[in-house]
């Protein structure tokens, strides 16, 4: 017996008491839509063309999720030309978010910016009209001047 077949036949012995195998149990889709709506589903279908699981709601709606976790993963394209089709999604509106919020969150960030920039500027100062120079270089240099 070659290696290679006893491998097989350890893989098929191991199938029999591992808890769960790749044939038992729910596919990955239906536990993402038990997350996502929980005990508004009312029932399931598999779509295999497309690798999805289909769930029919309380109301008539319907949603969808991936059966596999490398349909989860946003396409390949470089950071670059991603953050560009993001812009470009939210110049034209066809994201969720609102340019109110946009502005909302861009007034905090220059504000919290401005802040620091204070803090930073008050430390430093009364480092140098506080702090004796000795010390001062002691403490900037690298491994604190031993």
């Amino acid at each position: 017996m070659n290696t290679s077949a006893r491998f097989r036949t350890a893989l098929e012995g191991a199938r029999t008491w591992l808890p769960r195998t790749r044939s038992q149990g729910a596919p990955l889709g239906e536990d993402i839509l038990l997350a996502r709506h929980g005990d508004a589903v009312t029932r399931f279908r598999q779509d295999r063309r497309l690798g999805v699981t289909v769930a029919v709601l309380r109301g008539g709606g319907r949603d969808s999720a991936p059966n596999r976790l490398d349909a989860v993963v946003p396409s390949a394209l470089p950071p670059a030309e991603r953050a560009a089709a993001a812009v470009g999604d939210f110049r034209a509106g066809r994201t969720g978010e609102q340019r109110a919020e946009a502005r909302y969150l861009a007034k905090i960030a220059v504000l919290w910016t401005v802040l620091t920039i204070a803090a930073c500027s008050a430390m430093a100062w009364w480092a140098a009209s506080n702090v004796d120079p000795e010390v001062l270089r002691s403490v900037m240099l690298p491994g604190g001047g031993y």
